[in-house]
């Protein structure tokens, strides 16, 4: 509830260059862990039951006290919903687990891309 108050004053009284910069600082110091969702800011086109499944991920996660963060930097997991269906996707996909995948917080990766792209994945974390 304070947080809460806080980031209300802070939206009154603070300049908007300096809006951004508070916030991540907010967000820093809130004991809670934090969650970065890779598919609400990244466009990952999946099927629909795999959207669901991301879904209740993102509920669990929510209801053991995390919270959704905006960027990766700040997330202590982040957690990415991925597509095999087709090559493009099947590329994205492993694009974007590079981009990711030494980021300082834990990379979950659900989806069908390790299970139709097993040696592909395996390639993508032992560096080729």
């Amino acid at each position: 509830m304070k947080l809460m108050l806080f980031r209300n004053v802070l939206s009154i009284i603070i300049p908007n260059a300096w809006k951004g910069v508070i916030k991540n600082w907010i967000v820093r110091l809130d004991p809670r862990r934090k969650l970065y969702v890779i598919n609400h800011h990244r466009e990952i086109i999946c099927c629909t039951m795999r959207e669901d499944d991301l879904m209740h991920m993102v509920e669990y996660f929510m209801r053991n006290d995390f919270i959704e963060v905006s960027a990766p930097e700040l997330a202590d997991i982040l957690l990415m919903n991925t597509c095999a269906f087709d090559k493009e996707r099947e590329e994205e996909c492993l694009q974007l687990v590079r981009e990711y995948k030494d980021h300082s917080g834990k990379l979950v990766i659900t989806g069908c891309l390790g299970e139709i792209s097993k040696k592909k994945m395996d390639k993508v974390f032992r560096g080729h």
